[in-house]
């Protein structure tokens, strides 16, 4: 576990590209402490399965990340001179003295939101250095550019991003940043899956077979999914999406050599880059999602998540012949089953509806031109 966050500076198309890395947050360990407890209490008259459940869930949210969403995702902007390109949008006229660091965590709106509020709150202060943020004003608002820094990574981070907002340059890049035109356009929390939406808009190209992406980086992106060449056609704007979280069990190929495209921190690989997600056409308004890699980006582990839809499949199937050649049991495994196919329908929704909100900024900023 890494206290401290990492960031590396990358040559983009049209400026530097910075891409963070946040800390890691502290395990919990009361919790922890709880859950091991609780199982131990199964072997002395309690319900082992009951216990056993308890003490899951009492380990999972002690060693989960529960900072807010802006806080555990990683986080990739552009700076130039005088103007920062972040979350789908272009800020112009950007000045030094725009950009800060923060220090104030508002938990997320929802039922894992308010658990983690209370959860923090007994820990405030190993929490309180892993949650600075790199900000930016602009008309009225205060956008989180990425948070998840410790006070050494965040000062470091605000004196480079001022510099080379004064000046255009950074005293030295890292190399080549992967997709390179590609930065985040959103966020999204799936569960305890925390996901960086990463954008790259750009013309359509074709040729006699296939059809590309030409972006401003003269990147060539190869879009292999029938269903995706049907929302695109010659000189159109499109945005393409990807999808960056932590953990290598996500499949990758990266579209423009076709290897695999890992993210790094300390040496190590901390997070990996998926297949494009969805391609989105700014010129006709259609969109095309593309099944396989949403599936792989909204489950905790792809081998559970093909396990568990075999399972119910057959478990479904199994139910209902059972019930109907008179064993009445049978008729609770085709909720069951159809209850996994919701659950993954609504992480998918969960992922698509980050996705369209970072398109909707993406076609403004498209319309208003450069």
């Amino acid at each position: 576990m890494s206290s401290s966050a990492e960031y590396t500076r990358l040559a983009g198309a049209n400026g530097v590209i910075f891409q963070v890395i946040p800390a890691d947050a502290p395990r919990f360990w009361p919790l922890i402490g709880v859950g091991v407890l609780v199982f131990l209490t199964s072997f002395i008259g309690f319900s082992i399965l009951l216990a056993t459940l308890a003490a899951i869930v009492c380990i999972v949210l002690g060693t989960a990340d529960l900072r807010p969403l802006d806080h555990r995702t990683s986080a990739r902007f552009r700076v130039r001179a005088a103007g920062i390109d972040a979350l789908g949008e272009s800020f112009a006229g950007v000045s030094a003295d725009d950009v800060s660091i923060g220090n104030d965590v508002t938990g997320d709106d929802d039922v894992l939101g308010r658990v983690a509020t209370f959860i923090n709150r007994y820990q405030q202060l190993p929490i309180g250095a892993v949650t600075r943020s790199l900000r930016l004003r602009s008309a009225h608002r205060n956008l989180v550019l990425a948070g998840g820094l410790d006070a050494t990574t965040a000062s470091a981070l605000l004196s480079d991003v001022q510099d080379t907002v004064r000046t255009g340059r950074s005293g030295s890049v890292s190399g080549e940043a992967p997709l390179a035109d590609a930065i985040t356009a959103g966020r999204a929390a799936v569960g305890l899956i925390a996901i960086d939406i990463w954008a790259a808009t750009g013309a359509v190209l074709a040729d006699e077979q296939k059809l590309y992406v030409l972006t401003p980086a003269d990147m060539v992106v190869d879009v292999t999914d029938e269903a995706a060449f049907a929302t695109m056609k010659q000189g159109d704007q499109v945005s393409l999406f990807w999808g960056l979280r932590r953990g290598a069990n996500v499949h990758v190929i990266d579209g423009v050599d076709r290897r695999s495209l890992q993210i790094e921190k300390g040496g190590q690989p901390w997070g990996s880059v998926s297949q494009i997600l969805t391609v989105v056409n700014h010129s006709s308004g259609a969109s095309a999602m593309i099944p396989e890699p949403y599936n792989r980006m909204v489950v905790p582990n792809r081998r559970l998540y093909v396990f568990m839809g075999i399972v119910a499949i057959f478990a479904g199937v199994g139910g209902a012949v059972a019930f109907f050649s008179g064993a009445p049991s049978g008729i609770i495994f085709p909720p069951l089953a159809i209850g996994f196919f919701v659950w993954m329908r609504r992480r998918q929704g969960v992922l698509a509806t980050a996705i369209q909100s970072a398109a909707a900024k993406l076609k403004q900023t498209v319309s208003a031109g450069p």
